[in-house]
């Protein structure tokens, strides 16, 4: 494994206030990358939508 650096795109506003998953592209000195991240709820919160 190589260490690369990546510049990674603004995330949306309000992209991590909700559970769920977050897709955030980026580039690298040899091309594109995606990330796929989840967003776990907060420790002691609920997510309401799956009750």
């Amino acid at each position: 494994m190589t260490r690369v650096p990546v510049r990674w795109r603004p995330l949306p506003p309000g992209a991590t206030d909700r559970p769920g998953e977050v897709t955030v592209t980026g580039t690298t000195g040899t091309g594109p990358v995606t990330a796929v991240i989840d967003v776990l709820p907060r420790h002691g919160e609920h997510d309401l939508t799956t009750s």
